[in-house]
């Protein structure tokens, strides 16, 4: 038979052919490498071994090097067999550097392959040269090249009749570090109730269908935030120059103007071609300040009460319609000028953060309400419904907590529910993350499927065109309709490949994603490598494939190595740490029953 391998690590792996799923050791693999095409035979039941590999699916990989004083080897995790490097390829490699090869010979019989160095990444200890590793492995477009930096300085608009808001208040609420600002919001009290204006940078204008900041804008798909960098979308001159709404700069912007009665029903919502001119860069940390001590001294003080007072109105509204909100801990580490670790916080989501995800989601709707009735081509952000299985899954793992899920008849309304009992307890988040990785992912889709998480019947992305390719298609499609009707014929060519679209940003969405919890765990375990011995306390936050996961106190996962008794989650437990594998960002931890060197 033949499949496609896939190496779990240098021990084992599993072919894949059509619906079966078949298991080879380390020793049966040849000399295959992951993701490669390879004829197998079965030894007995599902345990196989390679016996030829016919398409390769690569011939460049990242590994570590293993060097002494007569020859060198690269250790890969993806391909089962050490790789040798001639003498000839050796200069400048050390022991434990990181290093890109490319395969000159494959293994034979009494030959292990060989191959060249392509690029040294430094010294395994170091967490940033892991990451550029990783970065190359996923194959993420990091660089831009002179052509696309040039088309971007050569930008030219055309001009078009705009809207001139120029008049209104906006401003701009973001993180402390944010440096690309494309959305902006006005509110004003009103007779009826609220005016609201969610002003987003018009980057279609910009990046024009099919030119090389387009393409490269689609191949990345979206900007990839790290804890020390971002690997950005598009490059600086859109970012942080033509597209971004920086103070007192008249920009171009698609504004969604929204009039909103006293219990923030959409009374009449338009959606305009614009000039903003933003006001004031506000931060969440200033935001928050001025509302929860009830300042009146700055300036837009009487706005961002009225935002708030909007903004509660809202979060209850989507109580009620089935949101699911969760309240998980997520962590961020503060480094000072020299990369190093010095602190690990969590991220708080208070007043204007959730204001300001407030009024994000109402744009989204109210534009993709708009792309849905007037049957416009369109990338929609959707998340279904969990399967009964899942759900069934799910209630049996919460009656450990006491909690169940009798019926799938309005689930959502019955997690929330749940979250809502569980927020701020000792379980809580434990719940809140069983909850989470029992739902399906959201994802994007030519078809409108509905947002279970959001509880909204039409949704989509718009408010990110500087960072998500998504936000970019809704804004090209959005802006041409908003100029002139879209007769059939131009709507069939707009949709061509639109599904491969969908397909590819979901993917490299996804990509985004492993990367960045990857190269957040290496930090960790960079941080944590000297503390071999030392005892912290931490909870049993979960349980899979036999081992425990433990959280610290510092919120670094750990994983249990020695576990000899059954451990209940939500169990306080002290552990030490034993092991450190920077590489692959894992911390191992041994259980101990008695107070050592504690530390938190």
């Amino acid at each position: 038979m033949k499949g496609r391998l896939e190496i779990v690590n240098k021990e084992f792996g599993f072919i894949k052919e059509q619906d079966k799923k078949f298991f080879v050791s380390g020793k049966n693999m040849l000399d295959a490498s992951n993701n490669d095409i390879v004829e197998f035979q079965i030894i007995k039941g599902d345990n196989v071994k390679v016996t030829k590999v016919l398409n390769r699916e690569n011939n460049e990989f990242i590994g570590r090097v293993d060097k002494n004083k007569n020859f060198s080897f690269v250790i890969c995790e993806n391909i089962n067999k050490d790789i040798y490097i001639p003498k000839k390829y050796e200069k400048n490699i050390k022991d434990s550097d990181i290093v890109k090869i490319r395969i000159l010979k494959w293994a034979t019989k009494d030959r292990k392959p060989e191959a060249e160095i392509l690029k040294n990444y430094g010294n395994i200890k170091i967490a940033e040269n892991i990451v550029s590793s990783k970065i190359d492995e996923l194959k993420i477009p990091h660089v831009f090249t002179d052509e696309i930096k040039k088309e971007a300085d050569n930008i030219k608009v055309s001009k078009i009749k705009r809207e001139d808001l120029t008049q209104l208040l906006h401003v701009t609420i973001d993180g402390e570090d944010t440096k690309d600002m494309d959305d902006a919001v006005y509110i004003e009290k009103t007779d009826y109730g609220y005016f609201l204006v969610v002003s987003i940078a018009d980057v279609s204008a910009y990046v024009k269908k099919d030119s090389k900041l387009d393409e490269e804008a689609l191949n990345r798909s979206n900007s990839i935030y790290l804890y020390n960098r971002v690997i950005p979308m598009l490059p600086n001159k859109l970012t942080k120059d033509l597209c971004s709404l920086n103070p007192n700069e008249k920009k171009l912007a698609l504004s969604v103007k929204m009039k909103l009665d006293e219990n923030a029903t959409i009374l009449e919502s338009e959606i305009v071609k614009s000039y903003i001119n933003s006001k004031y860069k506000l931060s969440y940390t200033k935001v928050n300040e001025i509302l929860n001590s009830n300042d009146k001294s700055f300036e837009y003080s009487e706005m961002l009460f009225v935002m708030q007072k909007l903004s509660e109105i809202l979060s209850k509204k989507s109580k009620n319609r089935g949101i699911i909100d969760f309240d998980i801990p997520e962590i961020k580490l503060k480094l000072n000028e020299k990369n190093e670790l010095v602190d690990i916080v969590l991220r708080k989501r208070e007043k204007a953060e959730i204001l300001i995800e407030n009024f994000m989601i109402l744009a989204n709707e109210q534009v993709a309400n708009y792309m849905y009735f007037n049957e416009l081509p369109c990338i929609y952000r959707v998340h279904e419904e969990p399967d009964l299985e899942s759900i069934e899954a799910l209630s049996k793992e919460l009656k450990d907590f006491d909690y169940s899920l009798k019926t799938q008849d309005k689930i959502a309304k019955k997690l929330q529910n749940i979250i809502n009992l569980t927020k701020g307890t000792k379980l809580g988040f434990l719940i809140h993350k069983k909850i989470l990785k029992s739902l399906k992912k959201a994802e994007y889709s030519s078809i409108n499927k509905g947002h279970f998480g959001l509880a909204l019947k039409n949704y989509l992305h718009f408010t990110s065109p500087i960072r998500r390719y998504s936000d970019l298609y809704v804004h090209r499609i959005l802006s041409e309709a908003l100029e002139k009707y879209i007769p059939i014929k131009r709507r069939k060519k707009l949709s061509k490949n639109l599904e491969e679209i969908c397909k590819k940003i979901s993917e490299n969405e996804r990509r985004a994603q492993k990367l960045e919890y990857l190269a957040r765990d290496i930090k960790l375990a960079e941080y944590m490598k000297d503390m071999k011995g030392i005892q912290y306390k931490g909870i049993v936050s979960s349980e899979y494939n036999e081992r425990y996961y433990i959280l610290l106190e510092n919120y670094i996962e750990v994983i249990l190595s020695n576990s000899s008794r059954k451990l209940q989650l939500g169990s306080k437990i002290i552990v030490e740490i034993s092991d450190v594998d920077v590489l692959k960002g894992k911390i191992y931890v041994k259980e101990v029953r008695k107070n050592g060197n504690s530390k938190k």
